[in-house]
């Protein structure tokens, strides 16, 4: 009896395949007929123009230009590799390209503080380079007055990168508003909070980063009390612990910005420069 049962599941199987054959048949010999049809041609051919994109061009615009017609990334690839080939380092800093004013008539006159050990000068730095400059990882290095490293590199940021270790023997020269950047690891954070601080006399601003650690760093959230912090910035916000300390008012959250690591500077500065950003 089985082999008869196989052959009857078989002529079933193959009955099966050839209504479904007949029918797709049936179908695609109508869909050749509507094609004939001069509306039906048109209504297929308006469908897929919706989805066509236009080709863009590239305008030399001035600032106060409203035509903003910029070409697409993959249009410029070229010239974007070119122009990313001369840079010697994957990452840049707006700081970097700032303008320093080292003198300025009646707004500004530097001035040279000297305590103790050491001395420290001001300078004006120009903001206009926050409005189309990127910003990356190294962004707190760049501003800060003294710094305290975890990773040593940024070593080509030739503006503000070259601020002091602070040290024991540095805190008492710190001014009123003194930046300090701080590398967001446990070990550094624990050497300026539990050795640094209780010796720092002035207010001044904090800013925490180079790290994928959350801001602040667990416990060092109670620091946002401190009566001589006046900000403090941080990459990654830990904003349960800024409610936790009630630090609202104090902490800002900092964008990361680009990676140090991987040369997404230099391609995305070109892209910007090439299209009148």
């Amino acid at each position: 009896l089985y082999p008869t049962y196989t052959f009857c599941r078989f002529i079933e199987t193959m009955s099966r395949r050839v209504w479904v054959l007949l029918c797709f048949t049936l179908l695609f010999a109508s869909f050749l007929q509507s094609l004939k049809s001069r509306s039906f041609r048109k209504s297929i051919l308006k469908y897929y123009a919706s989805f066509t994109i236009e080709p863009t061009t590239t305008t030399i615009l001035d600032r106060g230009s409203n035509d903003l017609n910029f070409s697409r990334y993959h249009h410029l690839a070229d010239a974007i590799q070119n122009m990313s080939d001369r840079f010697l380092y994957p990452f840049d800093s707006a700081y970097d390209e700032a303008t320093v004013i080292e003198r300025g008539r009646l707004w500004f006159q530097p001035t040279k503080i000297c305590k103790e050990n050491c001395c420290a000068e001001n300078v004006a730095i120009s903001l206009d380079q926050d409005d189309n400059k990127i910003m990356n990882t190294l962004a707190g290095l760049d501003f800060a007055d003294t710094i305290i490293r975890h990773y040593e590199h940024g070593r080509n940021l030739h503006f503000h990168s070259k601020a002091p270790y602070l040290t024991e023997d540095l805190v008492p020269c710190l001014q009123n508003g003194t930046i300090i950047q701080l590398d967001n690891h446990n070990k550094v954070l624990s050497y300026f909070f539990d050795k640094l601080r209780a010796e720092i006399k002035v207010p001044y601003l904090l800013i925490t980063s180079q790290s994928d650690g959350d801001n602040p760093w667990f416990h060092y959230g109670e620091h946002l009390s401190d009566d001589l912090l006046m900000k403090w910035y941080g990459t990654n916000p830990d904003l349960e612990t800024v409610d936790k300390y009630n630090g609202t008012l104090k902490f800002e959250p900092m964008p990361l910005g680009l990676s140090n690591q991987h040369r997404q500077t230099p391609y995305l500065s070109s892209f910007l420069k090439l299209t009148n950003f």
